[in-house]
């Protein structure tokens, strides 16, 4: 009940509940100008070469090779900022093989394509991100994906997500995803969502994954084990599945890679969302791993 207590403050709390260490103020503008020019660098080089797209009633869906790696997961001070919350802890070691990752949370457009309506309360543009969307509903578009496409789409789990919001191999271990200064890739503390891609992308050319919106995961929400794990898909069961990324109404201290929240599978608010997930090994098409 504490965590979800907390959860529902990221929600609804403005950004003066917290001290934000992310002023554009703070920032000298020599570091802001250095750190844009990466990010458009990184931005050049899109798409990757094992990237691919999925086309579904002629709207893309563009999904990025995240390779086999590792990453430490979880939160500490150096990396991922001085308030470490307890669920954040122990870091432990993950291992991964590849897997392929969607580079933007799915659309209202893609979403429409797939189920045929919207539940989205901010229905300006067809490319924001799709919301009102329970954790229920967001696996039965999965399953309504693979039936149009013949390929096997879930949500991401937990380890899945945060290594890509890390930027897999080419990680800088920054604290949000792609950089250190929220500003310049993601949405948060605003009143509305925007359209996804519109801030700069992470080391791996995904987008919005820090803020935006609260992503769904696969995983039951759990406390974190200090062993050594391959491929983890979280606990057997539970009472709420995981949230990632913050949103677009959300205080930087929520938009930490390292931020856990959950809610129950029923759940909808307009700031939750999601983006999919395919194994390289359950893709149909072999790609290189």
């Amino acid at each position: 009940m504490k965590k979800i207590a907390f959860l529902s403050l990221c929600f609804i709390v403005s950004a003066s509940l917290y001290s934000c260490k992310q002023k554009k103020d703070t920032i000298p503008a020599s570091v802001i100008a250095e750190e844009m020019a990466r990010l458009e660098a990184i931005e050049d080089s899109i798409p990757s070469p094992n990237d691919y797209t999925d086309t579904i009633f002629g709207i893309p869906l563009e999904m990025v090779y995240v390779g086999r790696g590792s990453l430490q997961l979880g939160g500490y001070p150096e990396r991922d900022g001085e308030r470490i919350f307890g669920d954040e802890k122990p870091v432990h070691t993950v291992d991964f093989s590849g897997y392929f990752i969607s580079r933007y949370p799915v659309t209202q457009a893609l979403w429409e394509a797939v189920m045929g309506y919207n539940p989205s309360e901010f229905q300006d543009n067809a490319m924001n991100p799709v919301s009102n969307v329970s954790w229920d509903e967001a696996h039965l578009f999965c399953t309504k994906l693979n039936l149009i496409t013949g390929q096997w789409y879930t949500l991401p789990s937990e380890a899945q997500w945060e290594y890509a919001a890390r930027g897999g191999k080419g990680s800088r271990g920054t604290m949000y995803s792609g950089s250190n200064i929220l500003s310049l890739v993601g949405r948060y503390s605003r009143s509305t969502p925007c359209p996804v891609g519109q801030y700069k992308p992470n080391e791996l050319g995904l987008y919005d994954m820090s803020g935006g919106v609260w992503e769904w995961c696969r995983d039951w929400l759990g406390e974190y084990s200090a062993d050594s794990v391959f491929n983890p898909i979280g606990p057997e069961y539970g009472f709420h599945k995981v949230l990632r990324g913050g949103s677009w109404n959300s205080d930087p201290l929520c938009c930490r890679i390292a931020h856990r929240s959950g809610a129950s599978t029923n759940t909808k608010t307009s700031t939750i969302g999601f983006r999919v997930v395919m194994n390289t090994y359950q893709k149909f098409k072999p790609r290189r791993d």
